[in-house]
């Protein structure tokens, strides 16, 4: 366990807001890691050490012209598959803007930030 507090977070990839082939695709900006802290207050605390230099990176968050923005950071698990069409596929979050089949992962939230004019700053 102690090994997960110091292996440190890699991003593998980063997608911004995507046109939307089925509806569970639709996404704002995803940021795929490996090695996200498990507890909230630690991805938080990621999260606001490294959001400058993501946002420079990645040119992220795409705000709307209202300012919302959504960001989710997802864990990469066993990386891309392909997307076979079945019920057992309806977990996977697709980015049609990677031009081979394989470009799809399970789906697995680890935390969502974004801003809204309802609700201000927000972790979820």
């Amino acid at each position: 366990m102690l090994w997960s507090f110091l292996t440190p977070v890699e991003i593998v990839a980063v997608y911004g807001k995507n046109e939307c082939k089925k509806v569970y695709d639709c996404h704002g900006d995803v940021i795929l890691v490996r090695n996200f802290p498990h507890l909230k207050k630690m991805q938080i605390t990621w999260w606001e050490n490294n959001k400058k230099i993501i946002n420079e990176k990645y040119n992220i968050p795409h705000k709307r012209d209202d300012g919302y923005y959504s960001i989710s950071i997802q864990g990469f698990g066993d990386g891309f598959r392909v997307d076979r069409g079945t019920d057992e596929d309806s977990d996977l979050l697709c980015f049609y803007e990677i031009p081979t089949e394989a470009r799809c992962i399970k789906k697995d939230p680890l935390i969502n930030i974004g801003w809204s004019r309802n609700r201000g700053f927000f972790y979820n």
